[in-house]
């Protein structure tokens, strides 16, 4: 039989009191001598139900460096026919809120900022066509600024409202960067991708996967200057959704090259994909974001549009590995008695000898 030294590289350690792990030692193993016990940590990850976003919709933004506790969805779209919207709808933890609504109609923009420090640019009008118009929201009102030079329809965004890319979509490859006042050419993605609705972490530790058409299974990761080709997911993401970081995130639903709206899930963790807690409901064109072990979705294409949300969460415990040793006999011999009690302090009765 294989030891666990061979198994994992390295041997369990003996330590006289249970260490201070947090997220990133997930499966650790070691033996308290003092207590004569083998533990783990194991983290518990799974999806339940939150409350419903305040307007069904699909293809609006959030950005990627807001939380679980405060989630701005910007615009969205009804079909049959096409109607576009203005509104904005701040989830912060328990419930959704209407906020000021944006000074243009828009979907499929690109975000960046936190829930009080927010830029939009770009998307969808209520014409229906593209918009190269950009909005800076303070917490309580929208100002127009400078617009973005290109339009990136389904393109892929991410970083502050200071510092933030924005590329893709029906543009092809082109980036632009924003810095809180003017935009400026970045480096060109690697591979030409639409319906991508998708990009976590910042500026200069960005990460992008998924999209249209659906050979890209790639991720890319950007660090403010070029894109380099990162892991390969096991599906394909088309109008996904992330959260988290470049390093420590998920690419959640969208849907593959059929009408199936996805419930699959995928971690990164900076150089592979894995298969991570599924949704519950299958979608794609969802608004969401967060970190990695918090985050929330809400909203998307069922293929009808939705308002259903779900928080994602992970809590680490620590297992203790059980073990039978052996105890005093009964003094008597037998089977099929009936028993009752605790460990300590336990009653037989009955049965056969």
């Amino acid at each position: 039989m294989a030891t666990y030294r061979e198994i994992k590289g390295f041997t369990v350690q003996s330590v006289s009191a249970d260490p201070s792990l947090g997220s990133g030692n997930e499966g650790q193993v070691w033996y308290n001598f003092d207590r004569g016990q083998l533990k783990s940590l194991v983290a518990i990850s799974g999806w339940s139900g939150a409350p419903a976003m305040l307007f069904n919709g699909s293809y609006g933004q959030c950005s990627s460096v807001m939380t679980q506790s405060a989630m701005l969805s910007m615009g969205r779209y009804t079909p049959g026919p096409t109607t576009t919207f203005n509104t904005v709808q701040l989830y912060n933890g328990s419930g959704w809120s209407s906020e000021t609504g944006m000074n243009s109609t828009r979907y499929t923009g690109q975000g960046g900022g936190t829930s009080t420090a927010t830029v939009i640019a770009g998307g969808v009008d209520a014409t229906p066509s593209p918009t190269t118009l950009t909005e800076e929201f303070n917490g309580t009102t929208w100002t127009e600024v400078n617009n973005i030079p290109t339009v990136h329809i389904y393109g892929t965004s991410a970083g502050t409202q200071t510092a933030m890319y924005a590329g893709g979509g029906n543009a092809g490859v082109p980036v632009q960067e924003y810095d809180g006042t003017s935009w400026t050419n970045g480096g060109n993605l690697n591979t030409p991708r639409t319906g991508q609705n998708f990009g976590i972490g910042t500026l200069t530790a960005g990460l992008t996967a998924g999209g249209e058409p659906y050979a890209p299974k790639v991720a890319e990761e950007y660090d403010g200057t070029s894109w380099a080709n990162g892991g390969t997911a096991s599906i394909q993401h088309g109008y996904a959704q992330g959260a988290g970081t470049q390093t420590d995130g998920l690419m959640i639903g969208g849907h593959e090259p059929s009408p199936t709206r996805l419930t699959a899930v995928e971690a990164y963790d900076g150089s592979t994909w894995s298969t991570a807690a599924a949704l519950a409901t299958g979608r794609s064109a969802l608004q969401g974001g967060g970190s990695s072990s918090a985050a929330v979705v809400g909203g998307g294409s069922t293929p009808t549009p939705t308002d259903v949300t779900e928080e994602y969460n992970v809590s680490f415990n620590v297992r203790t590995a059980g073990a039978w040793s052996a105890i005093t006999g009964m003094n008597t011999g037998r089977q099929g008695f009936n028993g009752m009690g605790i460990s300590t302090a336990a009653l037989v009765a009955g049965g056969e000898t």
